[in-house]
């Protein structure tokens, strides 16, 4: 298994390995992602992890109802 680690620099986040940089990200919650979905790589293929998120949204998104009558 692969250690990750973060670091911060300019207001950036920085995934990374102890050998290299790998991605720049300009939020901690998408450097948590990239990690998280870099491990599920270990382990899934790239089209399961992304079928899930895809559906994860899609139910995300029927769940909320458009308002009626023109309220704001």
């Amino acid at each position: 298994m692969i250690i990750y680690r973060i670091t911060e620099c300019d207001h950036r986040f920085i995934v990374g390995t102890a050998q290299e940089a790998v991605l720049i990200c300009r939020s901690l919650e998408v450097a948590h992602q990239a990690i998280a979905d870099a491990e599920l790589l270990e382990t899934l293929p790239a089209k399961l992890i992304f079928a899930r998120r895809t559906e994860r949204s899609e139910a995300e998104c029927s769940s909320l109802r458009p308002r009626r009558g023109g309220e704001g």
